[in-house]
């Protein structure tokens, strides 16, 4: 599991920038679904922690590479990665 860098995602009340997106997965059922905790981090290593479910039929199309998992929480957390 790595750090990725994404373009600042302000969230208000309060005003919270987070800068950095960590991922990892927590349950796997095989063929039929995964749990998958997505952690935003601010600068100051503050996070929040974002629960998500991959199921049928996204589940089939993760594959051995876990880039379709980084991409899925990407657009489900709507955030931008940082080129």
């Amino acid at each position: 599991m790595s750090i990725i860098d994404i373009v600042p995602l302000i969230v208000p009340q309060p005003d919270i920038v987070y800068t950095r997106l960590r991922y990892n997965i927590e349950q796997v059922i095989p063929n039929v679904s995964a749990s998958v905790s997505a952690f935003l981090y601010t600068d100051g290593n503050e996070y929040k922690r974002v629960g998500l479910i991959l199921e049928q039929p996204e589940y089939n199309r993760w594959g051995t590479d876990d880039s379709f998992i980084v991409n899925w929480i990407i657009e489900k957390l709507g955030v931008v990665v940082k080129s």
